[in-house]
């Protein structure tokens, strides 16, 4: 993603095929647009989200932005 870098932090919770993610960004960022900062985490998160649920559908549960450049989001693994 034009030489950005993200750490990915993947957890499960206490319900099956749910699970909560957090997207950090890995490189300064100075007067970050949080709408831009936004669209870029939710694009690595749909990929390991893709890759956590083995190409099964997901949905959304919860997402937000942190301190303006981190992104924590919550999702379920559908059938």
């Amino acid at each position: 993603m034009n030489g950005r870098l993200f750490e990915v932090r993947i957890a499960t919770t206490d319900i099956p095929d749910e699970f909560r993610m957090l997207v950090l960004r890995g490189t300064i960022v100075i007067n970050a647009d949080p709408e831009l900062e936004r669209e870029r985490a939710l694009v690595v998160s749909r990929q390991f989200m893709d890759r956590t649920c083995r190409g099964r559908p997901f949905q959304i549960l919860e997402d937000k932005l942190v301190d303006s450049i981190n992104f924590f989001t919550r999702f379920r693994c559908q059938p």
